[in-house]
């Protein structure tokens, strides 16, 4: 997932930054119902909270959820369901937010790892 740039100097500074893709393409066997998946918080979560980092000592605060509402975090309880109807993969709309108001950060590229566990 993408988030593009967040400049708090150019935006407004209270301003989210959300993102939806269809970055997750998952496969499974035919006809199996009730696939789920749940995705890790990620290398540098502290606590239950995901963050970005630039690789040096700055972190920017983001978090993935599981509808466009944006009001469940997407983790190992909170997971995304879907019937596989073919061998071919699907993919799973992502939903992230970058929270508005993170102006203490340097203008450089943050990342974050996280592991999706498939479950069927």
């Amino acid at each position: 997932m993408n988030f593009g740039a967040y400049d708090p100097v150019v935006t407004n500074r209270t301003a989210d930054l959300d993102v939806t893709t269809n970055a997750l393409a998952v496969s499974c066997t035919r006809g199996a119902p009730n696939v789920t998946v749940t995705l890790d918080l990620g290398t540098h979560a502290v606590g239950s909270t995901r963050y970005m980092s630039d690789g040096a000592s700055h972190t920017l605060q983001y978090e993935i959820y599981t509808t466009s509402g944006r009001t469940t975090v997407w983790n190992a309880t909170n997971s995304v369901s879907y019937s596989s109807t073919s061998l071919a993969s699907s993919a799973l709309p992502v939903y992230g937010r970058v929270p508005g108001g993170q102006d203490a950060y340097t203008a450089v590229s943050y990342s974050d790892s996280i592991v999706a566990t498939v479950n069927f």
